[in-house]
């Protein structure tokens, strides 16, 4: 099983329920790093003014609200930390609503709510939301960020599905089409029901696109057309620092120069 994420209870009345949150997803996306044509060295990206045209160390670094071109009101990171949600070790479930209510425009990422001690008050809420068919909307927090989410029961398991909060979802009124002459509904209707299935299966479609760059990496793999990057201490100074202690002797230089003259 996959590393929890979080760890806490689910409640709903005086019904406490402990659990963990794990992946729902397996990601099965190749990751290609940027390496340098020459030596095949990975690399890095880092932070640059362009006002200085330098590196700027993480030390030096401020978060800012741009309230309008070029314009930004700096936030420091004990002002973010004073305004974060309080940390909580509960789901708590504030609504229970049917399956059907929660349009699909508002789904964001899903997880898995797994049993962490109690067993029998975790299968009497899968077993009840299966019956009724009905959803729990909760609210937590979990590393220091708030979520709204909808719990349901999938094949006998518990399933957190992460929403997206109302003024998060652009209204779909603006996008709405004209009505359709009736003759053309009904022959759409026709071809629908041609083409219906009874389940939706997804094992039927695949990720051609990752599968094929996938084959792809391994044929070539098998033929030993893989390069190795070249060593890197970590105690070598970067080349950002050394271009900026560079330029800063440059100035040293220049600012000594113009003060024999004066």
């Amino acid at each position: 099983m996959a590393r929890p994420l979080w760890t806490g209870s689910l409640s709903f009345g005086l019904v406490t329920v402990p659990v963990s949150i794990v992946p729902a997803l397996q990601s099965r996306r190749a990751s290609l790093h940027l390496l340098h044509d020459a030596d095949h060295a990975r690399l890095h990206r880092r932070m640059i003014c362009p006002a200085h045209n330098a590196v700027v160390h993480p030390e030096h670094i401020q978060k800012g609200y741009e309230y309008a071109p070029g314009k930004y009101v700096v936030v420091l990171q004990e002002e973010i930390n004073s305004v974060e949600p309080r940390k909580s070790s509960t789901i708590e479930i504030r609504d229970f609503v049917d399956e059907q209510a929660v349009a699909p425009v508002f789904y964001d990422r899903p997880y898995y709510l797994v049993p962490a001690g109690a067993e029998r008050p975790y299968a009497l809420l899968v077993e009840a939301l299966a019956k009724t068919h009905k959803v729990g909307i909760a609210e937590f927090v979990m590393r220091d960020r708030q979520y709204l989410s909808a719990v349901q029961s999938i094949d006998g398991v518990l399933c957190l599905m992460l929403l997206h909060y109302a003024e998060s979802v652009a209204d779909a009124v603006e996008f709405a089409s004209q009505h359709a002459p009736e003759q053309l509904v009904a022959a759409c209707r026709e071809v629908i029901a041609r083409m219906k299935r009874k389940d939706f299966d997804p094992s039927r479609y695949d990720q051609d696109g990752q599968e094929r760059l996938m084959r792809l990496v391994e044929e070539k793999r098998s033929h030993k057309e893989v390069v190795h990057a070249p060593p890197v201490s970590s105690e070598e100074e970067e080349p950002g620092d050394i271009a900026d202690l560079l330029a800063a002797l440059e100035q040293s230089v220049e600012q000594a120069a113009r003060q024999r003259k004066s």
